[in-house]
């Protein structure tokens, strides 16, 4: 494996899928892997900043209900684990595509390019 591929394929693996492909002159199948990759990691975000006001929600009616200034822990530990339990398939998919970009630019004996 010669420098520049070596460092294509750190590229991809550290940086972001797609960047190794750029970097390699494969230019429109790197710009497709960015593009998820950035896609995918949005939407988990954007479902994470819900899920976040959704608990502050919650947090915010015990208070004017209760007056209680200090959050079940209980509760902060179910919002932990339903981050990983509501949005798995999302996380699966980012590793998906972070894995086929790392593989695609891995060379391959008889692969054609």
């Amino acid at each position: 494996m010669d420098k520049p591929t070596k460092r294509a394929l750190l590229y991809s693996l550290l940086v972001c899928p797609g960047a190794g492909h750029w970097m390699m002159g494969r230019r429109g199948r790197g710009a497709v892997l960015v593009a998820l990759a950035t896609g995918l990691v949005a939407l988990f975000c954007y479902r994470l900043i819900a899920l976040m006001l959704r608990f502050y929600d919650e947090m915010m009616d015990i208070f004017v209900r209760t007056g209680e200034v200090f959050p079940d822990v209980t509760r902060i530990r179910q919002m932990h684990s339903g981050i990983y339990v509501e949005n798995w398939w999302v996380i699966l998919a980012i590793l998906a595509v972070w894995t086929y970009g790392v593989w695609d630019i891995y060379p391959r004996k008889g692969a054609g390019r």
